[in-house]
């Protein structure tokens, strides 16, 4: 079984976009989460570090970089 470590950059981010009301109370996730090309057009423009703060955990043992993580 996979073991994950909370994401503290991630973390930090979330807070950040709650103090400046950036939230969504009610959605369907299976419609607004990004899709996978989604996600790797924003990587093609922007660092790692960037994408990893959407993310709340990380997967422990997953390489950086990578989605997986």
């Amino acid at each position: 079984m996979a073991e994950y470590t909370v994401n503290e950059q991630g973390v930090a981010r979330a807070e950040e976009l709650i103090r400046a009301r950036q939230f969504v109370l009610r959605s369907e996730w299976g419609r607004v989460q990004p899709s996978a090309e989604d996600e790797n057009a924003f990587l093609r423009q922007h660092p790692w570090a960037e994408y990893g703060a959407w993310h709340l955990g990380l997967t422990e043992g997953a390489t950086e970089d990578t989605k997986a993580r």
